[in-house]
């Protein structure tokens, strides 16, 4: 009977489905074991060949487990949402919603011709409503914890897509990973996830993961923790800063002297008077205030703290000009209840009395308003005498609130209560620029500044003078892509601002320029640039003339002769030296160890200058000269033997000079300098072959090759941190920037926050409904539910927040404000960029059916042209506007896995008893090209539910195995250009170019449509049956390597499956040897067991062909253990044969649920072993022995063998080797 393999494999499938024979029980008894590949986007393509591969890989070790008694979870579902059904649907005018249907339909029914063992009650499709409410859901539980934010930046946009792209979706010729096309830097407003709030447990949890080391590096590269100090680097100023002390204070209270001195070091007028609170008289507090009047202009800031605030406001209501801005930190307004704090203080006697009457006095708020450019307040979350909202609603009540920052811990700004002794953030509200550093130990080193042409203040810097020419530069900028920017062997280009900025370590005033390879979207948009230690700051430092000054050196332990010498005395001095030459030539100090330069010892008083002088006359006597200057970075701290002195000397050797003599005048030498050493002169090439030192070869190089020094060292020529080493100084610079002021250790990350919201229609709508600030203030408030509201009317509700947070939650503390309608709280409303914004709870909030879903590429979707979506009545004295933006793709897919779970659930995103038993997955298995992307975002949307409580682990997918791809026969020319398939011939076994008669190579390459040489899966099983394809695709190679497609060698799989069939229809193929048949047999069940564990599917195939091929034993009972065994081993693999053949042998119901078959270890044992035999080294034979033969039996054999014999004849055997069953060696001599 023939292998008939289409009746077959419908018969199973058919089988399977009607009885449901992969059915997974949610909860069990058993162990249970969640393997998953990644789910697919269904294109209207279908599968392609590279799908069964990793399908194939992942239904072997399900099946596998299965027989093994565990409880297996083993799903298939569809990423269904985004750019490809969209714009596929713009092309051929088909809805979205159709095509993606259809399409799933085709995937289902290609995967079931495939024979796959998943469970089909549990298929999840993300653009099912049933599903995307939970994503939703979980998109609104990330708002409410405040990792949702709107962004209003430049970000990357594909002109093609009419999109905003995230970082991970622009290849690295930024270029759209989608579509290809050129990437843009487009303004639009976003939804933004913080992941970088998640940043460290994304990295260091990857040390909990089965992953391999190499995807395992990918992510740490890609999130990219460093550690360093940021700092502030203020712009150069005469502004005039006022800044006014609260009520029991004095001036230059809490953070304002710290703050005072940092802005008095760039320049900036700073004025702290002490104010007669006392008094509860303001106009006399005002009166105190005349002598600054004179001072305050159109530039001027005027800053107040707690009562300051109030007394700063009443003064700028006087004057006759506008100021620059007001500050108001913690600030202290008319009808606000803070009195009662003041109660207890031990400085103002009827603290209370005083306080009302400094209250007392009329300010007209819009004359303020006029006179002031800017308003900022600052609030603390924790302030135990002003409640934080009443400041915000006082300050927009009276138009004042052009700014608001909200700072964390900050107990009303002050040292009594919150022991707030700087307050570093409020150098933001002054022109200056963040730098961050892994290298500060540098710091000393900065000759100048760099700002990205598109940071957001880059136009505060630049001068009248300058703004054409810069204005021109950032054009140019504007049009290159972050790549071309950044790109190493692109020469670095500049323009200056014409403004300085003040480098706070040292005090120095230093350029400020724009250049594009610095990015605005990258880290802060600014650099400190240290051109001697820096390459990128080298480079341009040299095109545009800006000094170049060493701040770090190496540390050198000579080596040699040179090298320190136990119990000797040690010295530490600093040297000078100079390198000189005259035509061409250089002078050498020859001594009897070796040459060096001209050079000595710094003394105490002398300037550096006045040492390298004597010492030039002291040791050579020129006098004729010219000092070229420094050689670059040629400075070092040696520790070494000095021979003439008999010391070990440590210390520092200060920058070598380049001396050009104009002749050879010089003065008489003294003899004990000449009994030292001579004079020698050297051309170049010869110079460094003759130098003894380890630090004069290092200058010789400084000075052949001038290069910035990247390494770590000593510091040099920085102030009191000179000497320390980069680590000490790295430690003790970010300690003196904290405690200043201006400045603070950093992690950064080069991760970025995701951004999330897409301008297109296939994708999730974004359940959030936006208000207008001033409709919100007009609603009547109400303190509790209780109180009595009329229906359909909104309200809103100001109140504690209650909940309490454990470890894993996230919550947010003090007052929020509620909306509130028909006696129930709506949402708690929050904060937009252009507005109020309130959740819209009632979920799903589906997507609605349109039929223009043509991207506006305006910025907004094509949602935003549905009115009736768009505007939402939520009451009858309040309405507001949907979020047009969907989410992206990703969203998704990022908690699919969980979904698998428990599908159908309607309460709950899954049910946590389910979530308990399955935890996570515990075998993951998809492609390498999601590492930063998918296995990203999805880990830190787990985390997020596991901060929440929903989930139970940490982590969702334990173990990744990552298959190779299958690959394909490509044709290229001799320029690298791929040829399509159709336009290639063969001929005389080469291959030519139809069109051209070019000759052609063949490569191996991926398959790609455009080069027509994909398969269609499909067609394999048409002319092979699905067993054949799977049963190819495992054998291929390791299932982690890509291997290309090979027609001829799936013709010999199938073979292989004619070949079992016929075995077991028509009894062919009988053992010669039915013990020999039977050990194999316990041998191959081991061997394929433990290969499936580890996806090593080839070799455990080539297992079975070998048993196969060895044959059956014709004992009965053995033939029906034999029988049995190899079709159980075969069935994960050709699981549609082995059902067959198990139903032929009479066996009942399927072979899916039978048990895994155990192997006997005594049959593991061979009864005979083969032996080899070498004579002085050389291999002369193999013998067979019955299994733990001795060694003295093995000797008397092999010794009378003629074979051997001819070797040691003549000879005397005095030693023999005996490795057990494996080897024995003879020497003879």
């Amino acid at each position: 009977m023939s292998y008939d393999f289409k009746s077959i494999e419908k018969k199973w499938q058919q089988f399977w489905e009607e009885h449901k024979t992969f059915k997974t029980e949610s909860t069990s008894e058993k162990p249970k074991k969640y393997i998953l590949d990644m789910f697919p986007y269904p294109s209207g393509t279908g599968l392609h060949i590279g799908h069964p591969k990793g399908y194939t890989g992942t239904d072997i070790v399900a099946r596998y487990y299965h027989a093994k008694g565990y409880n297996v979870l083993h799903p298939m579902g569809f990423d269904a949402f985004g750019l490809p059904a969209e714009n596929y649907a713009l092309k051929t005018g088909v809805h979205p919603a159709k095509v993606t249907a259809e399409n799933i339909e085709t995937f289902i029914a290609q995967l079931k011709a495939l024979g796959f063992g998943y469970d089909w009650e549990r298929t999840v499709d993300t653009t099912d409503p049933n599903y995307y409410q939970w994503t939703q859901w979980i998109f609104l539980k990330m708002f409410e914890a405040g990792l949702a934010y709107e962004q209003d930046l430049p970000i990357n946009y594909c002109p093609s897509c009419k999109t905003g792209l995230a970082n991970e979706e622009v290849l690295n010729d930024f270029t759209c990973e989608r579509c290809g096309a050129k990437v843009e830097k487009k303004k639009i407003r976003q939804w933004v996830l913080a992941i970088t709030k998640y940043a460290d447990r994304l990295l260091t949890d990857l040390d909990r993961l089965d992953w391999s080391e190499s995807l395992k590096e990918m992510q740490r590269n890609w999130i990219g923790k460093s550690e360093g100090c940021e700092f502030s680097l203020l712009k150069e100023s005469q502004k005039t800063v006022l800044i006014l002390h609260g009520l029991g204070d004095t001036g230059g209270a809490h953070w304002a002297t710290p703050l005072s001195h940092t802005l008095k070091q760039a320049g900036y007028n700073v004025h702290m008077p002490d104010i007669s609170y006392e008094s509860g008289d303001l106009d006399l507090c005002l009166g105190e205030l005349e002598k600054y009047r004179s001072s305050i202009d159109e530039n001027s800031i005027i800053i107040g703290h707690s009562m300051g605030s109030h007394l700063g406001l009443k003064f700028i209501e006087t004057l006759d000009t506008k100021v620059d801005m007001f500050v108001s930190v913690a600030g202290i307004f008319e009808g606000m209840s803070t009195h009662k704090a003041h109660k207890n203080s031990p400085n103002i006697k009827n603290l209370e009395d005083v306080f009302i009457g400094l209250m007392d006095t009329e300010i007209d708020y819009k004359k303020v308003r006029k006179n002031i450019k800017k308003s900022v307040l600052y609030t603390s979350d924790e302030d135990d005498l002003i409640e934080t909202n009443e400041q915000k609603t006082f300050f927009q009540e009276n138009n004042l609130l052009d700014k608001y920052v909200v700072l964390p811990g900050k107990n009303h700004f002050s040292t009594s209560r919150g022991n707030i002794t700087h307050l570093p953030e409020i150098l933001d509200e002054f022109s200056h620029i963040s730098v961050y550093t892994t290298r500060i130990d540098t710091v000393f080193g900065v000759t100048y500044a760099v700002l990205a042409p598109d940071h957001s203040d880059v136009w505060d810097f630049i001068t009248p003078e300058q703004k054409e020419i810069c204005e021109q530069y950032i054009g140019k900028a504007k049009q290159k892509s972050d790549q071309d920017r950044t790109a190493d062997n692109k020469e670095k280009t500049g323009v200056f601002t014409g403004s300085y900025v003040i480098n706070p370590f040292n005090n120095e005033k230093v350029p400020l320029w724009i250049g594009d390879y610095v990015l605005g979207n990258y880290g802060t948009g600014a650099v400190m640039a240290v051109p001697a230690h820096d390459e990128r700051d080298f480079e341009f430092a040299k095109k545009y003339g800006l000094e170049i000054r060493q701040s770090v050196a190496p540390y050198k332990v000579m080596t040699g002769i040179n090298a320190p010498r136990k119990g000797k005395e040690e010295l530490k001095k600093s040297y000078v030296n100079a390198i000189i030459e005259f035509e061409n030539k250089f002078l050498l100090l020859e001594e009897k160890i070796g040459c060096k330069f001209v050079g000595g010892g710094k003394e105490k008083d002398e300037t550096i200058e006045e040492a390298i002088k004597r010492e030039i006359r002291e040791e050579s006597g020129f006098i004729d000269y010219a000092i070229e200057g420094k050689v670059l970075n040629s400075s070092y701290y040696g520790y070494g033997y000095r021979n003439h002195k008999d010391i070990n000397h440590k210390g520092l050797d200060y920058p070598f000079f380049h001396i050009v003599l104009n002749s050879l005048k010089q003065e008489e030498i003294d003899e004990a300098e000449k009994d030292l050493h001579s004079l020698k002169w050297v051309e170049k090439e010869k110079v460094k072959a003759l130098l003894f030192s380890d630090g004069h070869k290092h200058a010789w190089d400084c000075f052949l090759d001038e290069k910035p020094f990247t390494g770590y060292g000593k510091l040099v020529h920085s102030s009191d941190f000179s000497g320390l080493t980069s680590k000490e100084a790295q430690e003790k610079l970010t300690e003196f920037a904290t405690k200043e002021g201006f400045g603070a250790k950093k992690v950064n990350y080069k991760l970025r926050d995701w951004l999330f919201s897409r301008q297109r229609y296939w994708g999730e709508p974004i359940p959030l409904i936006h208000l207008d600030s001033a409709d919100v203030r007009k609603l009547p408030r109400v303190e509790n539910l209780d109180e009595k509201m009329e229906e359909n009317m909104a309200y809103v509700l100001k109140s504690e927040k209650t909940e309490k947070s454990d470890e894993r939650t996230l919550c947010s503390k003090g007052k929020e404000k509620s909306l509130v309608i028909n006696g129930k709280i709506v949402s708690r409303i929050y904060d937009g960029i252009n507005g109020d914004i309130v959740c819209d709870y009632n979920l799903p909030l589906e997507l609605p059916q349109i039929d223009d879903y043509k991207p506006a590429g305006d910025g907004n979707s094509p949602l935003a042209k549905l009115e009736s979506f768009v505007q939402v009545k939520l009451a009858e004295n309040l309405s507001g506007k949907r979020e047009t933006n969907t989410m992206p793709q990703w969203g998704g897919s990022c908690w699919y896995y969980l979904r698998y779970m428990d599908p159908k659930n309607s309460e709950h995103l899954a049910d946590q008893k389910i979530l308990e038993y399955w935890q996570n997955v515990d075998e993951y298995v998809g492609g390498t090209e999601h590492a930063v992307l998918h296995l990203l975002y999805a880990r830190f949307w787990h985390k997020f539910l596991y901060d929440i409580g929903v989930v139970p682990t940490k982590e969702p997918f334990q173990k990744l195995i990552n298959q190779g791809m299958i690959l394909s026969y490509a044709y290229q020319t001799k320029a690298g250009k791929l040829i399509p398939n159709d336009l290639v011939e063969e001929k005389d076994e080469k291959f030519y170019n139809i069109e051209t008669g070019e000759e052609l190579s063949k490569i191996i390459a991926k398959m790609s449509k455009s080069l027509k040489n994909t398969l269609n899966p499909l067609d394999i099983i048409d002319e092979y049956g699905a067993d054949t394809l799977r049963l190819y695709e495992m054998s291929i190679g390791d299932f982690r390597d890509s291997a290309p497609w090979d027609s001829q060698a799936i013709m010999g799989v199938h073979r292989f499956l004619e070949k079992v069939h016929a075995m077991y229809i028509d009894g062919k193929n009988p053992a010669k040897d039915d013990m020999k048949a039977m050990k194999l047999l316990h041998k191959t069940t081991k061997k394929v067991e433990e290969d499936i564990k580890e996806y090593k599917f080839n070799t455990a195939v080539t297992a079975l062909i070998i048993l196969s091929n060895e044959g059956m034993p014709q004992d009965a009972e053995f033939q029906k253990e034999w029988k049995d065994t190899f079709l159980l081993l075969l069935h994960p693999f050709a699981p549609h044969i082995a059902e067959e053949l198990w139903e032929k042998t009479d066996k009942k119901g399927s072979i899916f649920d039978q048990k895994w078959p155990e192997y006997d270890e005594c049959m593991l044992v061979d009864d005979e072993v083969t032996i080899a035999v070498q004579v002085n080294g050389k291999m002369r034979g193999t013998f067979t022995f019955l299994n733990g033969v001795a060694q003295e039996e093995v000797s008397e054999v092999v010794r009378s063998d003629p074979k051997i014999q001819k070797w040691i004849d003549g000879k005397e055997v005095f030693k023999e080797i005996y490795i057990p069953n494996k080897m024995l060696s003879i020497v003879a001599k």
